[in-house]
């Protein structure tokens, strides 16, 4: 169903990660705000309450992973919680 939602929204290649719950896919830069908005009301439509659609760059994805911003922090003194933001969030000063 969240494929379909992500392709009607008007993307393609769209790919499911289960053990994730991420979805990956194809769109184009200058369509991915109206895209956003369909899943958006797609998921919706779907579970019954907004839902926020989090949209990263295969590019960016990829620097995330490249720069281990937990090397050396010690897993038994802290908890890592990783949350992503909407892609044309303000970066705070």
């Amino acid at each position: 169903m969240l494929l379909d939602v992500v392709g009607a929204a008007g993307c393609s290649n769209a790919q499911s990660h289960l053990t994730t719950g991420n979805v990956s896919f194809d769109c184009s830069e200058e369509d991915i705000d109206e895209a956003v908005a369909a899943m958006e009301a797609g998921v919706e439509s779907v579970i019954g309450r907004h839902e926020m659609v989090a949209v990263r760059s295969l590019t960016s994805i990829r620097q995330l992973v490249e720069v281990d911003r937990f090397a050396g922090l010690n897993p038994t003194e802290w908890q890592m919680e990783v949350a992503f933001v909407r892609h044309d969030a303000q970066r705070s000063k």
